[in-house]
């Protein structure tokens, strides 16, 4: 906590992001205001077919680093749990504090036996009581685990099983300045649900041959699902993770993505970091955990670019696109 909180004063003064190396014939994109203004209430959905991206430590972090500038909610519909794994519940002290600074907090945040999503999802249970506090300063988070394995059998045979998270969610949309959902590595009815809930989605992306087919994949199953009546949301972007520039064959993928996908992949890379893959086992954000701070620059510098574009997004679709959307 005392490394999150320095941390918070240390970003808070704006410093410059770092500079990567970019790619040879990339597009230049607009450049980030040093402050950007918060967009209205956002879900963002983190999605990839392809497992061992870096998706869940994206998730963590990236909510993580936004929890600095407004209250986050993150949501784990993945069966391992690995999002929840990666969290601290709050303690007695740091619920009690919370709980004074947010008004009638107390009465809608669960503790750990809060009920499941699946619960909520498929008995048509209040969202609110499946809500649970971290140790991380202005971050909630919904968990997941092995119960959704059964959950996706229940939820597939129910009347309007797509919708409903969009409809679960509700309730929260104007809580949150952001809610992060934290797809499985396949695409499921909870995949499904995330899309149909959410404002834009976010890819993942390693720049390995692998994972730039995975990624193909995905797109051919969003186009094969995608339905007149419930279209699926925007892409935000495509997030370069775990780039690892040692890797000779590194830089020309990064260069080809660069080049096919332009201003679709995000001017900030997240760097391979061996923190990164630790912070978990501590159930900690990179913020708390990290030594070198350039990791978690990184991870700062994706949050304003995040925030960027969700901005972008709200001015062309308007507040509340998803009501629009999905009729």
């Amino acid at each position: 906590m005392k490394r999150f909180l320095q941390l918070k004063n240390l970003l808070g003064r704006e410093r410059p992001a770092p500079r990567y190396r970019y790619a040879k014939g990339a597009s230049d994109p607009a450049p980030i205001p040093a402050r950007p203004t918060l967009p209205p209430p956002t879900v963002l959905s983190l999605i990839n077919n392809k497992g061992g991206v870096g998706k869940t430590t994206l998730a963590v972090n990236l909510a993580a680093a936004l929890s600095l500038r407004t209250r986050v909610l993150l949501i784990d519909l993945d069966s391992q749990g690995s999002a929840s794994l990666s969290l601290q519940p709050a303690s007695e002290d740091a619920a009690s504090e919370d709980a004074a600074s947010e008004d009638a907090a107390s009465e809608d945040v669960a503790s750990e036996d809060a009920a499941s999503l699946v619960r909520v999802l498929c008995d048509g249970g209040d969202v609110r009581a499946a809500v649970r506090t971290t140790a991380v300063p202005g971050l909630d988070l919904i968990s997941g685990g092995i119960e959704m394995i059964q959950g996706m059998k229940r939820l597939a045979n129910l009347p309007g099983a797509p919708l409903r998270l969009r409809e679960a969610l509700a309730p929260l949309r104007q809580r949150y300045g952001f809610i992060f959902i934290d797809c499985a590595p396949t695409f499921t009815i909870f995949s499904h649900n995330a899309l149909l809930a959410s404002d834009a989605y976010v890819i993942p992306l390693l720049p390995h041959h692998l994972a730039i087919e995975g990624m193909g994949n995905l797109f051919r199953t969003l186009q094969r699902l995608q339905d007149a009546e419930h279209p699926f949301p925007p892409l935000l972007g495509i997030v370069l993770s775990m780039v690892d520039y040692r890797d000779p064959s590194t830089f020309e993928r990064v260069t080809y993505l660069r080049k096919h996908f332009r201003d679709r992949v995000m001017l900030s890379e997240i760097p391979f970091h061996i923190e990164a893959a630790e912070a978990p086992e501590q159930a900690q954000s990179i913020f708390e955990y990290a030594h070198d701070p350039r990791i978690a620059e990184s991870y700062w510098a994706l949050s304003k670019e995040i925030l960027h574009r969700s901005l972008q997004l709200a001015r062309k679709t308007g507040p509340d696109p998803v009501s629009r959307r999905v009729s």
